[in-house]
């Protein structure tokens, strides 16, 4: 991973009251939960800096965008309810504040790759 995701990004997810509860639930026995959700929020990082380039009709959907997203979802479910969530429901809420766009801009790009070029 590249240096300003560390130095940058990573710093800003750890302050997550969500992600920081993931990471306490798995502490000692779930290691490779953090990694996984690590590398998508990564990936997530990378594929939104394409979103204006491939997707003119979208508004810019940068990293803060992302956390806006995951900030919003904090003040909804209260820090109370957000400590009784399980590990799996942690780790949906993460990747689907995340996730949510760039999965859409690859099934755009794919569909027009598809009508472009023809299906295999």
């Amino acid at each position: 991973m590249t240096d300003d995701y560390n130095d940058i990004f990573l710093p800003r997810l750890e302050q997550s009251e969500i992600y920081s509860t993931l990471k306490k639930k798995c502490k000692g026995k779930d290691s490779k939960v953090i990694g996984l959700i690590d590398d998508a929020v990564y990936y997530a990082y990378q594929r939104t800096k394409t979103i204006i380039t491939h997707m003119g009709e979208y508004t810019l959907h940068d990293s803060d965008h992302l956390f806006r997203v995951l900030h919003i979802m904090e003040r909804l479910l209260l820090k109370k309810n957000i400590k009784q969530l399980s590990i799996p429901e942690l780790m949906l809420l993460i990747l689907s504040a995340f996730l949510e766009k760039p999965v859409k801009l690859t099934t755009q790009f794919q569909c027009k790759l598809t009508t472009s070029f023809g299906a295999n």
